[in-house]
């Protein structure tokens, strides 16, 4: 399956009938949009991917560094704002 820029997805073969060859851009079969094409399982990663660093995020946000007494602890999250597997990802 190939989804193109604009959301909707279609078959390899169905999305090359619309290709131009020379840029690789596609129209559209729904919308006639042009635009270049992806491959959805990377896509789908991407979302799988993303959807995990957002619950690492809010599962550690109120972790406590150290075993500092209860009234001068501080929350990783304000000692360490952006947890290491988001920023290891090119972006």
């Amino acid at each position: 399956p190939i989804c193109l820029s604009c959301g909707h997805s279609f078959c390899s073969q169905c999305a090359a009938s619309h290709c131009d060859k020379f840029t690789g851009d596609s129209a559209c079969l729904n919308c006639g949009k042009r635009s270049k094409r992806t491959n959805i399982k990377a896509k789908h990663l991407l979302e799988v991917l993303d959807s995990h660093k957002a619950t690492l995020k809010k599962r550690y946000e109120f972790a406590f560094e150290g075993i500092a007494d209860e009234g001068h602890r501080n929350r990783l999250n304000k000692v360490y704002t952006e947890l290491y597997i988001t920023e290891g990802q090119c972006e």
